[in-house]
């Protein structure tokens, strides 16, 4: 899957500020929106916001050059009409071997959710903005969605971790939140569809045993959190169902290792087989045997 980026994102990508957001959801736009980059425009990667993503440039719908995130800089000669961002195969260089045959490597994001429970009772636990939650509804057909963020509560914890959701004023927390409600409105009135916000830990360990089917979680990346997750969610999702979520980084130098940790763990404890892996960082856990 492709990103096409809005002028307002692509100076992002070209200045020496952080760029986060560079996520697998497309975000076509009019090209009257996308940035143009003229002829002769010297552009140098000065930050790269996901290792593992490709960008490729475009005039006319036509790839022109593809460019490497080596820092070094590069000249390009013809005008260009907007900016796309394709996913890399997933690096094996950080994976167990007994993991590689995990790995599902060019594949649409959105086609991990053919392998998950249909119409059964199922949890996104951190939704941000809601982008993903439109996908597991209409790839699973639930009976019932649990969506679950801290929402406008992150703005009051004393140390959150830097991504774009907790660089966000709270203000547009507020916003994001409100499109999601309208986004699943008529999938709250009809019931099959429930929001959860605060402390996911909290919610989740108030759950009854083997009340899910599966659960795609998103939330912090960290160790310790995940962990914590990772146990709660063991009880609470069926023996035949699907734990999965996404940012899988088995390179420990990555601020987000912390989710292959701790997914390896529980694997290592024998309870549960890795099974699934892909090129959107994405991975998915089931009991061994099932």
């Amino acid at each position: 899957m492709t990103t096409r980026y809005p002028k307002n994102l692509v100076s992002g990508i070209l200045s020496t500020t952080p760029f986060y957001g560079a996520d697998d959801h497309a975000n076509t736009r009019p090209e009257s929106e996308c940035s143009e980059i003229t002829a002769q425009t010297p552009i140098k990667w000065e930050k790269w916001p996901c290792p593992n993503l490709h960008i490729v440039l475009h005039h006319e719908y036509r790839t022109i050059i593809p460019l490497q995130p080596n820092g070094q800089r590069a000249v390009i000669s013809t005008p260009l009409s907007h900016i796309e961002c394709t996913r890399m195969p997933l690096s094996i260089e950080f994976l167990r071997p007994t993991e590689t045959s995990a790995v599902r490597q060019h594949v649409d994001r959105r086609s991990f959710l053919d392998h998950f429970p249909k119409e059964g009772v199922g949890a996104e636990i951190g939704v941000f903005r809601g982008e993903f939650a439109q996908a597991l509804l209409e790839k699973t057909h639930p009976k019932m969605l649990y969506l679950i963020d801290k929402w406008w509560h992150i703005a009051h914890e004393p140390k959150v971790q830097p991504s774009e959701w907790r660089k966000t004023e709270s203000s547009q927390i507020i916003d994001d939140f409100v499109s999601v409600v309208r986004v699943f409105q008529n999938e709250l009135i009809g019931g099959t569809v429930d929001i959860l916000v605060g402390d996911d830990l909290k919610i989740l360990s108030n759950m009854p045993t083997d009340s899910l089917d599966w659960a795609y979680l998103d939330t912090t990346h960290q160790y310790e959190q995940t962990k914590l997750e990772l146990s709660i969610l063991s009880r609470i999702v069926k023996p035949d169902g699907i734990i999965a979520g996404h940012d899988w980084q088995p390179d420990p130098s990555h601020r987000h290792h912390g989710v292959a940790k701790a997914v390896r763990e529980l694997v290592d404890s024998g309870q549960y087989q890795l099974w699934y892996l892909d090129n959107h960082l994405q991975w998915g856990i089931r009991k061994d045997g099932e």
